[in-house]
């Protein structure tokens, strides 16, 4: 058994969803920031038509929408903040933990996730993909995903033994859609 601990603050949840879901769906992720410019695009030519400025102007209609796009942006970029921030606030108040200890074991059963007394368990036939993010590595499953800060490991050579030892136990399926795990974990192989 392979194990690793740390302590996991609740915002780095957040953050390393954010870069799997940029690793898994990046290509949608930017058609769908495309579609929204140009949504807004959009509504900025309308918005000007309707306030009765003259569109003959290009670039006074060009500088106004880039206005209305900067204060659109700084509008979401504000509440984001403020919502985080009343998020914390409520989570404090509650008693609910800005930080835990976890540990991570690969056992011969399951990935093991193990914080303040809750268990999270993926059984390996059930592993999807192990994904390398710059933070994180991720265990996808068809139940629960485990993020595993890369951080929590002393040096590579740690993490390399850890992802070893997963991949020794994960699934065909599991092993031909975790290249990258593969690769970077593939001088540990060798050495046992």
């Amino acid at each position: 058994m392979v194990e690793v601990a740390g302590v996991y603050n609740h915002r780095e949840f957040e953050t390393a969803q954010r870069s799997a879901a940029r690793r898994l769906f990046g290509g949608v992720v930017a058609a769908r920031i495309a579609a929204y410019f140009l949504l807004y695009g959009g509504l900025i030519v309308v918005a000007v038509g309707l306030l009765g400025l003259p569109l003959e102007g290009g670039l006074k209609a060009a500088v106004t929408g880039a206005g209305v796009l900067l204060y659109l942006t700084a509008g979401l970029w504000a509440c984001r903040r403020f919502l985080r921030s009343r998020i914390d606030r409520v989570l404090a108040r509650i008693g609910y933990p800005m930080a835990s200890q976890v540990s991570y074991r690969v056992g011969d059963q399951a990935l093991t996730l193990s914080a303040d007394g809750c268990e999270t368990r993926i059984g390996w036939s059930v592993l999807i993909q192990i994904l390398e993010t710059r933070s994180h590595w991720v265990f996808l499953s068809a139940g629960p995903t485990i993020y595993l800060p890369r951080r929590f490991f002393a040096d590579r050579g740690a993490e390399r033994v850890f992802l070893a030892a997963a991949l020794g136990y994960a699934n065909p399926a599991a092993l031909n859609r975790s290249p990258e795990a593969r690769k970077f974990a593939s001088s540990a192989l060798e050495a046992s």
